[in-house]
């Protein structure tokens, strides 16, 4: 890994222009090196429209949002317990000292302060399918532990949804 990293990506972890490196050295070896086309771009063009368009559905975390949390009773839920939602985010604001909730805070509250018998893995989980995209992985690393408002609310739906996806009381 380059040293300029160091700190800002785990060992193992792969960043995005380490994905799309990785993309464009199977495309070289596979297609053009191999002589099925001229170039490594015709190659990446057939890796990413043959191959992996048609095994990755891209709509997996959208499917999501609109089977369970785009929907009126949600929408109903959420709007008549904004105040008390707004109460819980800006909470951590005062007993932190800080005006950003963190993975971390996350992982006490919902282990800790409130245990709903989830793993500290499956929390995190969550944590990352609310979060938005991140332009920059590398500069913006910092963003993937941080929420906004309206990703604590999806979270917050995520955990409810894994947490008593048999019903309220199992």
């Amino acid at each position: 890994m380059d040293k300029s990293l160091s700190g800002i990506l785990p060992e193992k972890d792969m960043s995005r222009y380490m994905f799309y490196e990785s993309l464009v050295r199977v495309a070289y070896h596979k297609f053009k090196q191999s002589g099925l086309t001229e170039t490594t771009l015709e190659g990446l063009k057939i890796l990413i429209h043959d191959v992996l368009e048609k095994k990755y559905d891209n709509y997996i975390w959208h499917g999501w949002r609109t089977e369970h949390l785009w929907t009126l009773d949600i929408d109903d839920l959420f709007r008549s317990n904004l105040a008390a939602m707004k109460k819980l985010w800006k909470y951590y604001f005062v007993v932190k000292k800080t005006k950003i909730f963190f993975l971390e805070d996350a992982c006490d509250m919902f282990t800790k302060e409130v245990n709903l018998d989830l793993l500290p893995e499956q929390i995190a989980g969550c944590w990352g399918l609310s979060l938005m995209s991140v332009k920059n992985d590398i500069t913006g690393r910092k963003k993937y532990f941080e929420a906004q408002f309206v990703e604590f609310l999806e979270f917050f739906a995520r955990l409810a949804n894994l947490k008593f996806k048999e019903g309220p009381h199992k």
